[in-house]
């Protein structure tokens, strides 16, 4: 549609931006902005995962052979990780409570997954339901913004 055809209105900024005060955006500027700092972040975090898993155990294993402190230290270390997990594996090493947490977490989830999975349509149904009343609750909340919002533009009777 050619901007002729148009209402003033529509091309008129102030209208505009008073119109759709409420309705967020981002300028291309702020959208690249953030997916160079979500860039940055990745390459951080790839770089943190490399030195840990491999530059450490790297440099463990030539220093362990170039000083005998260290080498005597890695070895305690791995043998009390050992330990630990034996103890572990054998149900004697205590949990800690964020362990017996996300085990409650995982235990849930796979109880949802399992029940949905044997009862699709009752899934589907749920769902559905749950969706309608999340839009309607978003109908209201943006229908009383724009009576609040419209209330002081507008009188009444005339």
């Amino acid at each position: 549609m050619p901007d002729a055809q148009l209402p003033d209105q529509a091309l008129d900024e102030e209208y505009l931006t008073s119109t759709y005060a409420d309705v967020p955006f981002r300028t291309g500027e702020q959208l690249r902005g953030a997916s160079e700092k979500r860039v940055r972040e990745l390459r951080l975090g790839w770089s943190v995962v490399f030195i840990w898993l491999v530059v450490v155990p790297a440099a463990v294993a030539i220093l362990g052979f170039a000083s005998r402190w260290i080498g005597a230290a890695v070895v305690l270390y791995s043998l009390w990780r050992a330990v630990v997990k034996a103890l572990t594996l054998t149900g004697r090493w205590k949990k800690s409570a964020k362990e017996l947490q996300r085990e409650e977490d995982e235990g849930r989830m796979q109880r949802h997954h399992y029940y949905c999975e044997r009862n699709p349509d009752g899934f589907r149904r749920l769902m559905t339901e749950n969706l309608e009343r999340e839009g309607r609750e978003h109908i209201r909340s943006e229908a009383d913004a724009l009576r609040r919002k419209g209330s002081g533009k507008f009188h009444k009777g005339g």
